[in-house]
């Protein structure tokens, strides 16, 4: 194995290793969310009437479809990873190949500095300047623009998905914790009725 293929096959593990390490835990989570969504769900147009049923039904679908969402899209890119690991890896080749020969390869996986950006930032903005600190330093800092790896899609994808791993596991987590916690009161309700 050549020292190319070393590198690239570190730089692969190096963005795999989220996708390793949660897989599982977000399929988990995944499942506990449409159950708990579900049953809560049934429960409060069970145990309530008039307005506050109506007003519980469009809730439970708006909050439900927020947190079954993200973990499903999370769930969805994480596998779609692991599918096409290989893939990756020939853009991570591709990009190793394309610097000066001599330059270290450095990995830096951050989102930029919110002081540095007092504006609103949509994801995709988000995710382009991601992207360009991570091609600034994995090009050695050549001037790359966040644009540069707009081509290599399992790159982003896999930045992409590290970055909205926690925040997705938080609010889908989240918003199950309350829909479990109104499954009881819900619960409790009917049982007094």
């Amino acid at each position: 194995m050549s020292d190319l293929d070393l590198v690239v096959q570190r730089l692969a593990d190096a963005a795999m290793y989220p996708v390793r390490r949660i897989g599982g835990i977000v399929t988990k989570l995944t499942a506990a969310v449409v159950l708990v969504a579900v049953v809560s769900f049934l429960l409060g147009a069970a145990a309530l009437d008039g307005g506050a049923r109506t007003v519980w039904i469009v809730l439970a679908v708006v909050f439900g479809w927020i947190a079954i969402s993200r973990a499903v899209r999370l769930r969805w890119n994480l596998a779609k990873l692991v599918r096409n690991r290989i893939a990756l890896e020939d853009e991570i080749r591709s990009v190793v190949e394309g610097r000066p020969p001599g330059d270290p390869i450095v990995v830096h996986l951050s989102s930029p500095d919110p002081v540095d950006d007092p504006g609103h930032r949509s994801d995709d903005d988000v995710d382009s300047a991601a992207m360009e600190i991570w091609s600034r330093e994995f090009l050695a800092g050549s001037s790359v623009s966040g644009t540069a790896l707009q081509g290599y899609r399992w790159i982003t994808l896999a930045v992409r998905t590290a970055k909205q791993l926690g925040l997705a596991l938080v609010v889908s987590t989240l918003i199950t914790v309350v829909f479990a916690l109104m499954a009881l009161v819900f619960l409790a309700a009917l049982a007094l009725s």
